[in-house]
């Protein structure tokens, strides 16, 4: 009997399978064949994960809760001060006793000039603590220094640096933009804070999410916290219990928000040391470890005796001088640096344009001219404390008490933004490399030096496959314990196969030009890529209100591309975008085609449009959504008619007609 081959064919919901018998390598039998159906690992109508609904419900639950508990909290605080009669203590129906005590609309815009009554400040501070205002996640950056002085002054004088800020450079979301909009309503109609507006308001208007002319009606803290500041200001004079420590235990109880937190289990373990965990990338020791090892690496073709010559030690040195000052290193920056003529091209410059060098050293330099004097181990020390001290007014002390900084450079550290992310070793392995690395050796040679070999583990055979490692990619899992049910009931059935053959995903076989068109793309995607980048981080510094990371994501890149493409216009409504308003929640990336028919989550199948356009769109295609307006579709079919030759096949897909059966067409997918 000859050698049985089972073949198999993976996809995101089903597993093609088929048992051959062959010999000399080559089938000549089929023992069976057949396919595995299984529930997708993703919604139907888009491409997330099942377990973002059960996960977005139960954030909803924490946030509810937590708002009751804070209102607890509060009323129990505000009874202990007889701010609040005693009868709300446990009480099952406190509303009926709140609502006695007043209208706390009226009686806010009332606490800014005249005297309320104990009981009736109460009412205020407790509707304050329910009603407390949006904050955005990314300005959970200054943690608990958010009131600090020193930190308040360095933000003023960021904002002084930007002349050219204006309201409308803060509207980087749509909770942004109503905020704002309601920001100058209150000032056009002369009103000192939110709750003196909202007592304007007829009594049958609603006072939460809508407002009267139909819009969001939103608000953001700070709008509660100067509120808060100008009742307190006025009633201290006339109630003897409202002393500084309990404005700031109200404070706390109201504006305290939980910082947000990478989870320790998410974080990999070493590939070389199994029980220690993944170093940050933003360490001293991981961004030496990588630049050292794109140095070691880098190579240039000599001329004369056509062939790759790698650097010599001389070289190499003046590299780490300059990987460790410059973040980014240009190929350009690297010849001027070893003398080498223009002409001269290096082995790493086909995949990037440039390299990175020690980001941290010089993030942290921008703001500490004196670290240049600092020793190696006083940097590293320096470097820990700022990654590892989570609570920020306790690393502003830090570096203030123990390493002697002035005030402003401590908050302007604390602000600092990090480059995110993991390395693949540990710092244990990293520190046992590094010095290897430093003599010059390629990463390869160093690993074994340190000890660190490439010896094959010896693999036990079993009878059937095991439970497959958990990942975090829920399409991935769900495949992996499909695909170990089929090969188990292969094996059971049949008995075990002498090879397997899964089916690839990319095509290698590839001949010179195809290899060569698809180096150039990869090129242009990593220069399209580093240019988003680059501009994301431009118009974050040049407008500090934005509140924009450091570091795009990768739909931030991508609307970026699609909006170059796009000629800087909506694909739907031929609007202009304007590069601030990109990145808001205004914009988003639609399919074309919709995801949940067509399956095809390709670049050439996305576009980017304002929300609302999205929204009548719906799950159509862009000829079935708008192909009965003449006007609309003519202006469509003329603003893409103008793109780019390149992209031909995203044009057609705006005239597909659903139903056409080109959805099932493989021709699609690029």
């Amino acid at each position: 009997m000859g050698k049985k081959i089972l073949g198999l064919d993976l996809g995101s919901n089903s597993i093609g399978w088929a048992l051959l018998e062959g010999n000399d390598g080559k089938p000549d039998k089929i023992i069976n064949i057949g396919s595995r159906i299984f529930s997708k690992a993703v919604e139907e109508k888009t491409p997330t994960p099942k377990n973002v609904k059960r996960r977005n419900a139960r954030l909803s639950r924490r946030i509810t809760q937590r708002r009751t508990r804070r209102k607890l909290r509060m009323l129990n605080y505000l009874i202990k001060l007889n701010l609040l009669p005693q009868e709300l203590t446990a009480n099952p129906t406190p509303e009926i006793i709140l609502n006695e005590l007043g209208d706390p609309y009226p009686l806010r815009a009332k606490a800014l000039d005249s005297t309320l009554t104990a009981f009736e400040l109460g009412r205020v501070l407790l509707h304050l603590v329910q009603r407390r205002g949006f904050l955005s996640n990314r300005k959970t950056l200054l943690g608990d220094m958010a009131d600090d002085p020193d930190v308040l002054d360095v933000l003023a004088e960021l904002e002084g640096e930007d002349d050219n800020s204006t309201e409308s450079t803060k509207e980087e979301t749509a909770f942004k933009a109503d905020i704002s909009k309601l920001k100058v309503t209150i000032a056009e109609l002369g009103f000192r804070t939110l709750g003196e507006y909202l007592a304007s308001l007829d009594h049958h208007d609603c006072k939460r999410n809508r407002s009267r002319d139909g819009g969001h009606l939103r608000t953001d803290r700070q709008m509660y916290r100067d509120e808060l500041n100008l009742i307190w200001e006025q009633q201290k004079q006339h109630h003897a219990i409202l002393t500084d420590d309990v404005k700031e235990q109200l404070v706390e109880i109201i504006f305290k928000q939980r910082p947000l937190k990478l989870n320790a289990d998410r974080i990999g373990k070493c590939s070389l040391e199994s029980t220690r965990k993944r170093a940050k990338i933003a360490r001293l020791e991981s961004q030496r470890f990588r630049y050292l090892q794109d140095i070691n690496n880098l190579q240039y073709f000599d001329y004369y005796t056509e062939k790759s010559v790698s650097l010599d030690d001389h070289a190499k040195q003046k590299l780490v001088s300059l990987f460790e000052t410059t973040a980014y290193v240009s190929f350009t920056g690297i010849r001027k640096a070893l003398g080498f003529d223009k002409t001269i091209e290096f082995n790493l410059e086909n995949g990037s344009k440039k390299l990175k060098g020690n980001i941290t050293a010089c993030e942290i330099r921008k703001q500490l001219p004196e670290w240049d004097s600092f020793d190696e181990t006083k940097q590293l020390n320096l470097v820990e404390d700022l990654l590892t001290i989570n609570k920020k007014s306790v690393l502003k002390n830090r570096l203030v008490n123990h390493w002697g900084l002035s005030a402003n450079t401590a908050v302007q550290l604390c602000l600092l933004e990090f480059e995110p992310g993991h390395s693949n070793h540990s710092t244990k392995a990293i520190n046992k490399i590094l010095p290897f690395l430093q003599q010059g050796q390629i990463y390869s040679d160093a690993r074994v030096n340190a000890g660190y070999g490439y010896e094959v583990t010896k693999i036990i055979a079993t009878d059937k496959l095991g439970i497959p490692p958990e990942i975090p990619n829920p399409i991935v899992q769900k495949a992996l314990h499909e695909l170990r049910r089929l090969i188990n009931a292969v094996i059971a059935e049949y008995g075990k196969p002498d090879a397997i053959r899964v089916e690839m995903a990319r095509d290698l076989e590839m001949n010179t030009k195809r290899y060569q068109d698809f180096i150039k793309q990869q090129s242009k995607n990593t220069k399209a890529n580093d240019e988003a980048t680059c501009k994301y981080q431009e118009m974050g510094q040049r407008n500090p209100h934005l509140a924009l990371s450091k570091y795009p994501g990768k739909t931030d890149k991508l609307k970026y591309r699609l909006w170059q493409d796009q000629r800087e216009c909506c694909a739907y409504s031929g609007k202009t975008i304007s590069l601030s308003e990109l990145f808001s929640a205004n914009i988003e990336v639609d399919h074309i085609l919709p995801y949940s028919e067509s399956l095809d989550d390709s670049f050439m199948n996305k576009v980017v449009c304002y929300t609302s356009e999205n929204r009548f769109k719906g799950q159509k295609t862009p000829i079935d959504a708008f192909g009965g307006n003449d006007e609309k579709w003519n202006q469509i079919t003329g603003a893409i008619s103008r793109w780019d030759k390149s992209l031909k096949s995203k044009k057609a897909r705006f005239f597909t007609i659903k139903g056409s059966g080109y959805f099932s067409s493989n021709h699609i997918l690029d």
